[in-house]
């Protein structure tokens, strides 16, 4: 008896892994987020802190140019939270990207699944076809020989 082959095999195997290649990419993406969000918050925590220093500071009568630092030193603090903004506002959008590769490659491998079902049932249904052939064959010579 000959033994089922899926015809589309080969894309079904590239699909599968690149669904496991995207499943570690989101990995990695989440793992990059949580770093970025977690030294935002650092930097806020910075940030506060500055700006605690200097209404310390301020309270004791701060000269004008210890001002300017404390005002330039918390600018600098801003930018960075500004620039670590937008690392994970490009870490969403990546995320967003790979959600939608992964949907569309899921989508794919369900297609393909459904095919080789198909493909199975229809081999199943000519083995049968062929089996009673050959019964039909046997009993027809055996009819003929007697």
């Amino acid at each position: 008896m000959k033994k089922f082959k899926f015809t589309l095999q080969p894309l079904l195997d590239l699909t599968l892994s690149m669904q496991e290649q995207l499943q570690m990419q989101m990995k990695h993406n989440e793992e990059i987020l949580a770093q970025l969000i977690g030294e935002l918050e650092d930097l806020f925590q910075q940030r506060t802190n500055a700006k605690e220093a200097y209404l310390c500071d301020a309270q004791k009568g701060v000269q004008a140019d210890l001002f300017k630092s404390h005002a330039a030193y918390i600018d600098q603090y801003t930018l960075m939270i500004n620039r670590q903004e937008g690392r994970i506002d490009s870490a969403q959008r990546e995320r967003q990207k790979l959600v939608l590769e992964k949907t569309s490659n899921y989508q794919e491998i369900k297609k393909l699944e459904n095919l080789q079902e198909k493909q199975y049932m229809q081999f199943k249904a000519q083995v049968k076809r062929d089996e009673e052939n050959a019964l039909g064959d046997i009993i027809s010579y055996r009819i003929a020989t007697n």
